[in-house]
């Protein structure tokens, strides 16, 4: 659950993609971070479009039972019509993670909204989702950043901790906070108390360094991808 793209011979998910054409600087920068791998300016029938870190292995995305990919979409070429289709999504992406929940197969189902207060704190602040982990019933707090072509795509892919420091208002540090210290916290979902045991982020893609990185600095119990739970759904072929 680390990436959408899971590498056709070793099932490992430490994979990246293979880039075609003349590249920019910004992604002569992004191969020597081993985040990509440029593929040349001649593209055949049979280029791959994927490569395993793990393994070595390439392959084409026809391979693949997962197809939805955020760069491909929202990082086109054309950012007049990346920004349009980036805001549209903004619409309906809490929707999107829902449905996921709402799958049996998914490994969390959403409680609803929850609101969080500190000890004397009359007004608390209300975040995106209250997930409980269906095999432990552990719940957390959850809130999704899905930042597509923000600041020239900087935020798009999850590679790294300082991804998430410009986000500063008082919810979100509080979040950040609940993460490792969930026991002063009091949380209402749906005018009930429940207990949580930490945090959630949802990204709106993300690489394994960056999950990694994330956790280690902030104490999340999971990072989870949007981009991910498309693909979930369109495998398991979701009505919603």
């Amino acid at each position: 659950m680390t990436d959408c793209v899971k590498c056709s011979k070793c099932g490992s998910t430490d994979c990246g993609e293979i880039i075609y054409g003349l590249p920019t600087y910004e992604l002569f920068k992004r191969a020597e971070a081993g985040e990509v791998k440029l593929g040349g300016c001649v593209i055949m029938e049979d280029s791959p479009d994927y490569f395993c870190r793990n393994c070595g292995h390439e392959w084409k995305e026809d391979w693949l039972p997962m197809t939805i990919n955020f760069d491909k979409i929202f990082h086109s070429g054309d950012p007049i019509g990346d920004k349009f289709l980036s805001r549209l999504f903004g619409i309906f992406g809490e929707e999107l993670v829902r449905y996921w929940c709402s799958c049996p197969q998914a490994p969390y189902e959403d409680l609803g909204r929850p609101t969080v207060y500190v000890p004397g704190e009359m007004r608390g602040h209300t975040l995106d989702f209250t997930l409980c982990h269906r095999k432990t019933g552990k719940i957390f707090v959850a809130e999704m950043k899905c930042e597509l072509e923000f600041q020239n795509y900087r935020y798009l892919r999850l590679t790294g901790a300082w991804q998430l420091e410009h986000h500063r208002n008082a919810a979100f540090l509080k979040f950040l906070h609940l993460a490792r210290h969930s026991e002063p916290y009091k949380v209402n979902v749906r005018g009930h108390e429940v207990h949580v045991d930490g945090a959630v982020l949802i990204w709106g893609s993300i690489t394994p360094e960056g999950r990694r990185a994330v956790i280690e600095k902030y104490g999340f119990a999971d990072v989870l991808s949007v981009e991910m739970m498309a693909n979930d759904l369109r495998i398991w072929k979701s009505a919603g």
